[in-house]
């Protein structure tokens, strides 16, 4: 699940009368729920400009909530109305937001009195128009947004129970990260071990690979794919990237144009262990974000999943400790990766 989410830049300064580690947490939160699952919309680069001048005005009375908003704009996902709307900070009318931002957003993020001249019930800490438009939220009630609290809960449903769909694992969990990727990593030390056995091409096709691979080819745009991962025996290694190649080249995945390039990080599992232990990572990572596995992708083997699994978020410096396992690959690697296409 992914929202995109607009918000007024002069909510920033009106803080409610709230102050210190209240302040602190009204904007850990907004920030929080929008880096997890949402994208923030700006009206255009003008709008991001002023937001940015406000937020300065916002650090001058918190420099957490500051810092909260700064790691949202460096890893967080931004984009820009391609109509250049009016900025929310500039509407009172709530045709107006209708109209001009209905297309853009799920929500609408603004002060109190905003909301309130545009219609929302004075009881209500959110409300959504009765025929059309986004979700008007009074920015110091976020956690009471319909939309918002959906992002939160999946935040927090880490958990992906047997008999989900893998599908429904992708499309809320994966793609959102993968849509603004310019390099996707996926890391799992028996993901490309498969590739040995003596399987049909469609069932290689429809295995966890082939799936993540078409995945990534559907939603991303123009992407590099580094895959790490071990083979039983050096003397593998040629089978398993001919076994590749022939599995990009049916998947079709250079036509499709998703993935401008797949290049596969390849260890003998004798220095795999010697580089990560007994470690089993397994986890898809693009820059600023990632999620991590607690077992190997071959959960996803099957359209059902037949055994659950828990997905686990990194986001900002978190993602260190991702990158760490990807570089102990790279090193003990010793030359250049295979490239498949």
């Amino acid at each position: 699940m992914i929202a995109s989410v607009g918000v007024s830049a002069d909510a920033l300064a009106d803080h409610r009368g709230q102050t210190g580690q209240r302040l602190d947490e009204l904007h850990r939160t907004i920030t929080t729920l929008l880096l997890a699952h949402g994208r923030l919309m700006f009206a255009d680069h003008d709008a991001a400009g002023y937001f940015a001048e406000c937020l300065r005005e916002l650090g001058r009375t918190s420099t957490l909530a500051f810092k909260y908003w700064e790691l949202l704009l460096q890893h967080g996902r931004v984009g820009y109305a391609d109509d250049s709307p009016e900025p929310i900070e500039r509407l009172t009318e709530l045709t107006e937001l209708m109209d001009q931002w209905e297309p853009i957003v799920d929500t609408a993020i603004m002060e109190p009195e905003r909301a309130s001249i545009m219609g929302c019930p004075e009881d209500f800490a959110c409300w959504r128009p009765p025929d059309r438009g986004p979700e008007l939220v009074a920015h110091d009630c976020v956690t009471a947004s319909d939309t918002l609290r959906g992002l939160q809960a999946l935040d927090g449903r880490r958990h992906i129970r047997k008999g989900s769909l893998r599908d429904t694992f992708w499309r809320q969990r994966c793609a959102p990260l993968v849509r603004d990727a310019d390099h996707v990593h996926l890391q799992d030390r028996y993901l490309v071990k498969h590739l040995l056995d003596k399987r049909s091409m469609h069932a290689l096709k429809q295995a966890e690979l082939g799936w993540l691979l078409s995945c990534v080819a559907r939603d991303g745009r123009g992407v590099t794919v580094s895959i790490y991962s071990a083979s039983p025996h050096a003397v593998d290694s040629p089978v398993i990237c001919a076994r590749l190649k022939e599995l990009a080249s049916s998947l079709r995945l250079a036509r499709v144009g998703g993935i401008e390039r797949l290049q596969l990080f390849l260890l003998p599992d004798r220095d795999w262990r010697e580089a990560r232990g007994e470690a089993h990572d397994r986890h898809l990572r693009v820059e600023g974000s990632g999620v991590e596995v607690s077992a190997g992708f071959d959960r996803l083997r099957a359209e059902k999943l037949q055994v659950g699994f828990t997905a686990t978020y990194f986001y900002g410096g978190e993602t260190q400790k991702l990158k760490d396992e990807e570089s102990e690959v790279r090193k003990r690697l010793g030359h250049k990766p295979y490239v498949i296409f």
